[in-house]
């Protein structure tokens, strides 16, 4: 009997993780980590949309986070059904996609259509979307965020 309350008691814990973590976007972007001040996300029924702003410390970049309805919670996705964007305060836009350059991968690690939360883990180099060798390495992205559908 124990080992079954031990098991459910992590259960609930492990999922109850997710709706205990703040809804933000935080990532490490050439050793600079940033955390938003805030994230909103949408759903259309054909996609995520989720953007994450930082306005903190004189910051006011934008990530976009871009996912397919149907992306595989758990399987990495080398941004096949899904896009990554940072924009810098300066209006600079790097992305992820491969017609950029790009190449990385976004893993949803958790999806709950009933409350409507979404979070997942991201990294790779992202390209200027300009053109050019101007590159930045995103690691440790990681976001969390309730998303209303239309």
């Amino acid at each position: 009997m124990r080992t079954l309350t031990v098991g459910i008691t992590l259960l609930f814990l492990s999922c109850g993780k997710n709706y205990q973590d703040p809804a933000i976007v935080s990532v490490t972007i050439d050793g600079k980590t940033l955390q938003s001040s805030h994230i909103f996300g949408t759903s259309n029924g054909v996609e995520f949309t989720l953007d994450g702003h930082f306005f903190n410390r004189n910051d006011t970049s934008l990530l976009h986070i871009v996912l397919l309805t149907d992306i595989k919670v758990g399987q990495p996705d080398a941004f096949q059904n899904s896009s990554v964007a940072y924009t810098t305060k300066d209006g600079i836009t790097y992305s992820g996609d491969a017609v950029y350059g790009g190449h990385g991968t976004l893993t949803v690690a958790f999806l709950d259509s009933t409350t409507r939360w979404i979070s997942g883990i991201f990294e790779g180099v992202f390209y200027n979307v300009a053109g050019g060798s101007d590159s930045v390495t995103i690691t440790n992205g990681r976001w969390g965020a309730w998303y209303t559908s239309f």
